[in-house]
């Protein structure tokens, strides 16, 4: 089902809103956490940091962005400890709430337990990855550092491309204009883009 975005949105109608919705809860500056509603946060996340694109972004790739006939703001957050996740922030059909979709191809995200890289341990891990990733004789703490993982987590976040989450987010956010099939194909870990990542490593 297509989320219904506010038609022909645009960049300033988001901004305000986000700030009418700050001074109604009588705060300068909110978390999106504090103004979208909660289940539209599918992956656990920190927001101690996030940039939104009307901020000084400096480590992300925030901004706003034409989708269907609407306008969504492409935002990240994400703990000290955490790889950020990025979401998109759009008006619903209405004018009268903001809400998130977080999309799946091309974010940098544990795909498995649906959390931010660094805090998996929040989760049952050991009953979600890959086999591969929990290994005999470790601790599941342990295993989240071992190299195997770590190298999961650099294949996805150097996997991460705007482009391809724009295309997952377009899939969803239906706003002048109806949405646009695309057909998700996630990274997966055993996936020969991944083995073939992994090979390029070993020949430099």
């Amino acid at each position: 089902m297509p989320r219904y975005a506010e038609p022909n949105a645009t960049p300033e109608m988001i901004e305000e809103l986000y700030d009418k919705l700050c001074q109604k809860q009588e705060e300068e500056f909110l978390s999106p956490f504090d103004i979208i509603p909660e289940k539209d946060f599918k992956v656990r996340f920190n927001d101690e940091n996030f940039e939104l694109p009307w901020m000084d972004c400096e480590w992300s790739e925030s901004g706003f962005y034409e989708v269907n006939g609407t306008t969504i703001a492409l935002c990240c957050a994400g703990g000290d400890w955490e790889t950020p996740v990025y979401f998109a922030i759009y008006i619903e059909k209405g004018g009268k709430r903001l809400r998130a979709y977080i999309p799946t191809i091309g974010n940098q995200f544990d795909f498995y337990c649906k959390t931010a890289f660094g805090s998996q341990e929040d989760v049952d891990c050991e009953s979600l990855w890959p086999k591969e990733f929990v290994q005999e004789d470790y601790d599941i703490y342990e295993c989240a550092r071992d190299s195997q993982l770590e190298l999961w987590r650099e294949f996805v976040e150097e996997n991460c491309n705007v482009d391809d989450m724009l295309k997952d987010i377009a899939s969803r956010i239906e706003g002048a204009t109806p949405c646009v099939p695309f057909k998700k194909k996630p990274l997966k870990y055993n996936t020969p883009q991944f083995q073939a990542w992994l090979t390029a490593l070993q020949g430099i």
